[in-house]
Parts: C-alpha cells; sequence; structure tokens
C-alpha cells in the first residue's frame, strides 16, 4: 500500500528535477495530497500554478489546484474566499473548460454553498451535475460528488449512510489508501447519530490507525475529534480529556489558529466538567489573550463568562465581579435575554459574596423578573408557533405532525410554568436562612442553587436529557436540601447493573417534582433521621426505566391533614407534573406513570411513602 508520507517525498523529489508543465503538475499533486495533512502548504503549491500564466498551465491543472485551495480554505472556515476564488476562477476559464473540469469546479462550489448554509441551491446545483458526473464515472470525481451530496443532506438531516458506504467501496477500490480514513470517520459519525456506539468507535480506531499510517493529519485530528464527541454527548467526560488534547497537538503541528482555538475551547469545558479549575483557568487565560489582541469581541464575550464562573468557583470573588461586569459592557452591544438571565444571577452571586447584599438583592429582583419574562416569551412562542403551523397544515398527514408540535409546545409552556415555580420555593428556602441570620449558611447554600440553576436552564431547552444529567441534578437540588436540614438528612442514589445512565435518555426534570415532593411533604415536619432513597430498575422486556423514591417521612395521611389547615392548598407540582405525563403519552405507545404506596408498620403506623415512576426508553 502507497502511504501518503512516501507519496508527498515522492513528489517533493521530482519537485527538483522537473520543469516546466510537469513542475505544475507536481505543485498540483503536492497541493492535492496535502489536502490530508497540510493547508498551509495547499496554499503555497495551490498558488504557484493559480498565479502562472504560461501557456503550459492547462485549464485542466488551474482547476485541480483550485479544488485543493478551496478545500483547505473551507478547513479554514474561509467559505466566502473560497466562494470569491471559485467564480474568479469560473469566468477566467468560461471559455476555456472541458465539461468534467467544469463539473470538477462546480462540485467544488456547491461544498462551498452548502458550508454557507444556502442548502437548497448546493443541493440544486449538484443536482444539475449529475448526469455528467455518472457519464465521466472518474473516481475522484465521483468520490467529491458524493461527499457534497453527503454533507447537504447531513446539513438538511435527511439520511446520508448510503452515500458513505459508496464512498467506502470507491476508495477500496484506489491503489491510495490515504482517502479512506475521511471516509471511516464520517462513517463513524453517522453511525453514532444513530446510537450505534460500538460500531462507530470501531471506524474511529481505524481511521486513527490509518491516519497515523498514512500521516494525514486532518484526518487523524477529526477522528479525535468525531470521538471525542462521541464520549462527551454521553457525559463520559473523563475518557475524552486525552482524545481533545491529542487533537490539539496537531493544530498546534500544523500552525492552524481556527482549529487550535476551537480545541481550546472544547477543552476547557472538559476541564470545567471535571472541576479541574486551576487548568481551565489557564486555559480561559490563552483564549482571552488571544481574543483581546486580535479584537474578536464575541469570542471574549464568550471567555469573559466562563472566566467569572471559574473565578467565583476558585472563591476570587472580586475579581470574578469585575469579569462580569466587562462582560456586561460587551454584552450589551449585543443583548439578549437569556445572556442577561445568567448575568444577572453571577453579579446578584459575586455581590452576595463580597458582602454588598443591597446589590446582590438588586440583581437577584432583576434575575427573577428577566425569568418571568423568558418564560412569558417562552409560552407565547410556543403558543404562536403551534397555532401558525396549524393553520398552515390541510392534510391529514400534516395534521398529525401538528398534533405532535402541539403536545411538545404544551410541554414547552408546562416546563416554563413549573421553572418559576420550583425557582420561588428554592429563594424562598434561602430568604428562610437570611431571616434566620445564617449568612455562612445562606451563602453555601446560595452557591448550591447557582450550580443546580446553570444545570436547569442547560436542560430546560432540552427535549430529553441522558439519565446522568437528570441524576445529576437530582443529586444537586437533594445536597442543596441538605443544607437546609442539616445532619439529620441523607439520600441514597443506586441502580441496577442493566441501567445505563449514560445511554438512557429521559425528559428533563421529570423525577425532581416527586423528590421535592417527599421531602417537603413527606420529611420537613418529621422529627428524627430524614432520609430520601432513589433506586433505578430496568425492565429490558417492556423497554421502561423504573425510578423508586422512597422517604421515610410522616406518610400521605399526616401530610394531608397539616395541608387542610391550609387554605385552598392544592400541589402545583403534583397537578403540573399528572398534565406532562398526559400530554408526553399522546405520543407513546408505552406509557409514562407514576404511582404512590404507603409505607406501614404492623399496626398502621406510618413508616414513609414510596413513588414509582415508570419512563419508556426509546
Amino acid at each position: 500500500m502507497l502511504l501518503l508520507k512516501d507519496h508527498i517525498l515522492k513528489q517533493e523529489s521530482k519537485l527538483v528535477s522537473s520543469n516546466g508543465a510537469e513542475k505544475l503538475e507536481v505543485h498540483v499533486a503536492l497541493a492535492q495530497a496535502y489536502q490530508y495533512c497540510n493547508p498551509n502548504k495547499v496554499y503555497f503549491h495551490a498558488n504557484i500554478v493559480l498565479e502562472n500564466t504560461s501557456t503550459e498551465n492547462t485549464p485542466i491543472l488551474q482547476v485541480k489546484a483550485m479544488v485543493a485551495k478551496v478545500s483547505a480554505l473551507l478547513t479554514d472556515g474561509s467559505v466566502q474566499v473560497a466562494m470569491d476564488s471559485i467564480v474568479s476562477l469560473s469566468k477566467k476559464l468560461a471559455d476555456t473548460m472541458s465539461e468534467f473540469d467544469s463539473c470538477e469546479l462546480k462540485i467544488t462550489e456547491a461544498a462551498a454553498w452548502r458550508m454557507l448554509n444556502q442548502l437548497d441551491k448546493a443541493a440544486e446545483l449538484l443536482a444539475s451535475l449529475k448526469e455528467a458526473v455518472f457519464k465521466y464515472n472518474d473516481p475522484s470525481q465521483l468520490m467529491n460528488y458524493y461527499l457534497t451530496d453527503r454533507g447537504i443532506k447531513k446539513r438538511k438531516g435527511e439520511s446520508h449512510g448510503e452515500n458513505l458506504y459508496k464512498l467506502l467501496a470507491i476508495a477500496e477500490q484506489q491503489p491510495f489508501g490515504w482517502i479512506k480514513p475521511a471516509i471511516l470517520n464520517y462513517l463513524g459519525e453517522w453511525l453514532d447519530e444513530n446510537n450505534q456506539t460500538e460500531k462507530a468507535l470501531q471506524y474511529f480506531e481505524e481511521a486513527i490507525q490509518l491516519s497515523k499510517q498514512h500521516g494525514a493529519l486532518l484526518d487523524l485530528f477529526q477522528a479525535y475529534l468525531f470521538r471525542f464527541n462521541l464520549y462527551a454527548t454521553r457525559s463520559q467526560i473523563g475518557t475524552t480529556e486525552s482524545d481533545i488534547s491529542e487533537a490539539m497537538k496537531i493544530a498546534e503541528t500544523i500552525e492552524n489558529t481556527r482549529l487550535t482555538l476551537y480545541c481550546k475551547n472544547k477543552r476547557l469545558n472538559v476541564y470545567m466538567f471535571l472541576n479541574k479549575l486551576d487548568l481551565a483557568y489557564k486555559e480561559t487565560l490563552e483564549l482571552e489573550a488571544h481574543h483581546r489582541q486580535n479584537n474578536q469581541l464575541n469570542d471574549l464575550a464568550f471567555v469573559l463568562k466562563n472566566k467569572g464562573v471559574l473565578l467565583f468557583d476558585l472563591e476570587n470573588f472580586q475579581e470574578s465581579l469585575s469579569t462580569f461586569l466587562e462582560y456586561e459592557a460587551i454584552q450589551k452591544k449585543h443583548p439578549s435575554l437569556n445572556s442577561s438571565l445568567q448575568l444577572n444571577w453571577d453579579l446578584s452571586n459575586c455581590y452576595n459574596a463580597l458582602g454588598d447584599h443591597e446589590k446582590s438583592n438588586i440583581h437577584l429582583r432583576k434575575y427573577i423578573e428577566l425569568n418571568k419574562e423568558f418564560s412569558e416569551i417562552e409560552r407565547k412562542d410556543a403558543v404562536a408557533e403551534m397555532q401558525t403551523k396549524y393553520e398552515s397544515e390541510k392534510r391529514e398527514a400534516e395534521l398529525r405532525e401538528s398534533r405532535l408540535q402541539q403536545t411538545e409546545s404544551e410541554l414547552k409552556a408546562l416546563k416554563a410554568q413549573m421553572n418559576p415555580h420550583f425557582i420561588f420555593n428554592a429563594l424562598n428556602s434561602i430568604q428562610e436562612i437570611f431571616f434566620l441570620g445564617d449568612k455562612r449558611l445562606a451563602n453555601k447554600h446560595l452557591a448550591r442553587f447557582s450550580q443546580l440553576m446553570r444545570s436547569i436552564l442547560k436542560a430546560s431547552s432540552q427535549k430529553a436529557i441522558t439519565l446522568d444529567e437528570e441524576i445529576t441534578m437530582l443529586r444537586e437540588y437533594l445536597m442543596l436540601e441538605g443544607l437546609r436540614f442539616g445532619e439529620a438528612f441523607s439520600f441514597e442514589i443506586s441502580m441496577d447493573d442493566n441501567v445505563d445512565p449514560y445511554t438512557f435518555d429521559v425528559p428533563p426534570m421529570i423525577i425532581q417534582p416527586f423528590v421535592e415532593n417527599a421531602v417537603k411533604h413527606g420529611l420537613l415536619h418529621k422529627e428524627g433521621n430524614q432520609k430520601i432513597e432513589l433506586h433505578f430498575s430496568f425492565d429490558e422486556e417492556r423497554n421502561c426505566l423504573t425510578a423508586h423514591i422512597k422517604d421515610n417521612g410522616i406518610g400521605r395521611k399526616a401530610s394531608a391533614a397539616i395541608n387542610q389547615h391550609r387554605k385552598n392548598h392544592e400541589s402545583f407540582s403534583t397537578t403540573a407534573t399528572q398534565k406532562r405525563f398526559e400530554i408526553l403519552n399522546q405520543t407513546c405507545d408505552t406509557k409514562f406513570s407514576f404511582s404512590f404506596e404507603d409505607l406501614e408498620d404492623d399496626d398502621g403506623m406510618a413508616l414513609g411513602t414510596t413513588v414509582m415512576i415508570v419512563i419508556p426508553i426509546e
């Protein structure tokens, strides 16, 4: 098998001894070869050909050089430059290009339109080339055609697996094996999207080994990145650290600033998730320095937001405040409700930690007001979106889709109501501790609540999250309650061996209202030890996950008797959860459900309550 690195060495050697048209052909061969390992060298060799004005420089050489150059430009994210270069060469060669050359250039143009998100234009252009491409049946051109078609279909959310297997078949018939790793990477990505994790990992590993053999650094970079994303989306962040570090080494080796910064941002997220705060802070400072030097304000704002969070976690409250205030100044130029919401929460925490409770309360009130506004906008948008969709649909299939959208909109609206309810309850608890005068405990309580709110804000916009993410939020919530209840309070979370928290997806905050009810109605009025036990089991025949929540509280009868003295008491969370389950069940064959069991001793004395929540796993 001819290796890419050997092919490059051979062509570099020929470059020394060749001249005229042969020398231009070698430059084209090197530009094509360096597409797989070094964009900067692609530019060098491609530009020599494109800037040559001799009669020996034929249209086909110029087209091949341009295709290689555009590939490198797209890798660097210079999409508009790529498009301008294609248009310029097309005009220059309009009267001299063959149909084959024209196809080659237009396939590349379609790829650029795809990167500009002009998907219909890209698809239309590619469709117009199909007959000519299949007439010539050139393996290289066919591969470019299928790769571009795959990219367009992926962006459109359409099936593109068939193209990838066609590409693999073509690649395996070629004498040069360095085109195969890219196909393996795309196949692995597609299999990952279709939850075929083990097969995807096999393809990524094969791509890594082949890329190393050939010295195909860009494909090696992509394989590490795809594998990183696979583990990251399954919350297996500890597994991903080495992959993103290896990818960054490659980006630095080829001196590609864009890819290096991309990896640094990804690695920053890893460090923050793993609570490696010193490493995360160091990464943040490097990113900050780059964006300041290049006056990249949008990127700087993103880094400052992360830096403020890190400094707060490192208990450097004054510098954290200064950072958030600088972020606020930049953010005011392009304000958004979501960023203002989080910013006011972070500023409230900083001022509170510094003892400036007046300013802390100002920002806390702003946060509450913005949260109400956010929830109302989300509710109105959901209703308006549903109304518009419903009115535009006439056929039966469109009406079915409308009902599904209505279900999702109702869920959004319901979550928009439930989030303020939960926030109100938690803030009341914090306020109660402030009134009792225990500021140290209140500050600790507020910090826990801040961490929980970040998780809730992240999850609230998603249709589903992993069970691991749901458990993390439950653990944060229970630790928050533990601060209020004191040492008598404890909790335990366990699961059966066949429960995979990283691959099971559940609706966000589906379990938390039941846990909250167990705490507030079961344990609040109990003296002595107060305990919550949460256990997960999985029924493989029914494909259902069951959450068992057990408390040793006063029982439902005693709780109901206490609540009788509260005028017009009705549990909002129970009513809202019942409604949420009804909406979810409109689109499920296996139904979401929950049931209660009162635990009593032989004398009928209450020992607590068990709740069983059944969640279908798709």
